[in-house]
């Protein structure tokens, strides 16, 4: 199986509307808000049910503190590599068609870099409020509110994605 001609997620229509650009944004606003609320629904229901039964601690030495330190700077690698990679690929691919074509391919390739960009954090925002919920290390918990901001800070709106595509558009003519 060739997976060449594959693209990550459906094209949006060629050429796209104003609506359909309204209309992925707020689909992309959901998804990351879904993302985000995830996160902070299991970090409720995680530190409530760890009070009155477990003796908080503040190590930072202590292990269960010092592996999610090691585990975000992982995800914090995946978070530049992976979604570079998506992009350069994708974008390969896009070198000389037309630009209504790429302009709709690109809303689809930024969609799936956001979903990945949001994914990783919250992985470690799971894996911080496993560990809290297993150890008691409250420190753990202050790692929280810093991946949930790199979150917040990404959240897409209509004007970060449309100078992301124009760069991109930019780029792609420099290409071809």
């Amino acid at each position: 199986m060739s997976h060449g001609n594959r693209h990550p997620v459906e094209v949006f229509p060629i050429p796209m509307e104003e609506q359909d650009k309204q209309q992925a944004v707020r689909r992309m606003q959901i998804i990351c808000m879904g993302l985000m609320m995830g996160s902070i629904t299991v970090g409720a229901v995680l530190i409530f049910l760890s009070m009155g039964n477990k003796e908080f601690i503040t190590d930072p030495m202590d292990f269960n503190f010092l592996l999610p330190v090691v585990f975000i700077s992982a995800e914090l690698m995946a978070f530049v590599v992976a979604p570079a990679n998506i992009v350069k690929q994708n974008m390969n691919r896009m070198v000389g068609e037309d630009t209504d074509t790429q302009e709709s391919k690109l809303w689809a390739l930024y969609q799936t870099v956001m979903i990945v960009k949001y994914a990783l954090p919250e992985g470690a925002i799971f894996f911080c409020l496993v560990l809290f919920f297993q150890s008691g290390n409250v420190l753990t918990l202050f790692l929280v509110p810093l991946l949930l901001f790199v979150q917040f800070s990404m959240f897409p709106t209509r004007f970060k994605i449309d100078n992301w595509v124009e760069d991109k558009l930019r780029q792609l003519e420099m290409r071809g």
